[in-house]
């Protein structure tokens, strides 16, 4: 009923409008923080003197993807500027770069450059001791997948023994490469490990600092929002208490003939204009909630998240999708969740993934999303939809 090439028409009309100075880089109200890169001056990163010196999770096919360990969170973000001197600095750092406090989990961070700037970063919830050979395998994968010039692994858990299997899996399985730091963190204090991913627990090299970490303040300070813990930031992704219903208005325009189809078209790219200018009524979601439903009106305005607008473009289908009832949530959820992982944001990327799968596990879209997430793709090999 509609026509492809007429919907690519009005997709390119936006591309094209779109303001040319905003930035994949822009900092948002809760997004991770500045994206410029975090930079870990190595010469002075020293040990110096401290001042007290699952079982195995089932695993789902779904669309042709299969995910490892899938009911262990796991976020993956790539690429603030905070300098840091020491191992406790980049432990203190990682809540902005996932946008939450972490706890008991596993970090793996790849560096770039002689500053060694933080690139593509990865965090997994810390598994039991015996499913550190699974989860160490694939986090190695990731780590390979995106080879850098090192990497930096952080154990952020008070279980020692989990983490020191984990990192000596993880350790034994990275490529050829220069192994930055790594270093296991519980509350308190901060341990190393070798460069054969083996501990020496001696005195800890660091004592955490009581207080709000510099990299944090700094964070907050530029705008970033920094949630409790993954939950919280997870519950912005829960449906409102009001959900649009929206079967019959899909229905309506699936029988209609071409023209019904462009009519939606452009009441879309209209809706989604005034949405990404910050605002967002309920007829503006409504609209975007139909297109979101209707194939290749979906496939047009998905065509025009741009590096450049995928922030504002993903901020804008998270707030339709948290309206939208039942199975019909799937798509603005997957459209959601591409707009976050071209932005660089993994873990919201993931959380809308989540969601778009249980509203519609066999979603096609949702289900490309978390394969590139799956298989650690780069944002920026993104060319855009071939025309």
């Amino acid at each position: 009923m509609l026509c492809p090439p007429r919907l690519h028409a009005i997709a390119a009309t936006r591309r094209a409008h779109r303001p040319s100075g905003r930035s994949a880089l822009r900092l948002f109200p809760h997004d991770l923080a500045a994206r410029s890169p975090l930079r870990v001056d190595v010469p002075a990163l020293h040990r110096g003197s401290s001042s007290s010196l699952p079982g195995r999770a089932k695993k789902r096919l779904d669309g042709g993807v299969q995910r490892a360990l899938p009911a262990q969170k796991w976020s993956l973000i790539m690429s603030s500027i905070f300098k840091a001197s020491t191992v406790v600095d980049v432990v203190e750092a990682v809540p902005t770069l996932f946008g939450f406090a972490v706890s008991e989990s596993f970090i793996g961070i790849i560096t770039n450059g002689p500053r060694k700037a933080f690139g593509f970063r990865l965090r997994l919830d810390m598994p039991h001791v015996e499913g550190a050979a699974e989860a160490g395998e694939m986090i190695a994968h990731h780590l390979n997948e995106h080879a850098g010039d090192g990497v930096v692994l952080l154990a952020l858990s008070a279980d020692q023994d989990a983490a020191d299997a984990l990192t000596a899996e993880v350790v034994a399985r990275l490529a050829p490469t220069n192994l930055i730091l790594a270093a296991r963190a519980d509350a308190a204090n901060v341990w190393l490990y070798d460069r054969h991913g083996m501990p020496d627990y001696g005195a800890p090299v660091y004592d955490r600092p009581d207080r709000v970490s510099a990299a944090v303040v700094q964070a907050v300070a530029g705008g970033q929002q920094i949630w409790s813990s993954r939950e919280a930031l997870a519950a912005l992704f829960e449906s409102a208490p009001v959900l649009y219903e929206i079967s019959q208005d899909v229905e309506a325009i699936e029988a209609a003939d071409a023209a019904a189809g462009e009519r939606l078209a452009l009441a879309a790219t209209a809706a989604l204009e005034s949405a990404s200018a910050g605002i967002v009524n309920d007829d503006h979601a409504r609209v975007l909630a139909i297109a979101a439903q209707v194939i290749p009106v979906r496939d047009a305005l998905w065509s025009t998240i741009t590096h450049a607008s995928a922030e504002s473009d993903a901020e804008v289908w998270r707030r339709v999708a948290i309206k939208t009832a039942g199975k019909a949530a799937a798509g603005p959820y997957a459209l959601a969740a591409f707009g976050y992982w071209l932005a660089g944001d993994g873990a919201r990327s993931l959380m809308a993934v989540e969601q778009a799968l249980r509203a519609d596990i066999h979603h096609s879209l949702a289900g490309l999303v978390e394969m590139v997430l799956t298989q650690g793709v780069d944002p920026a090999k993104w060319t855009g939809m071939p025309a």
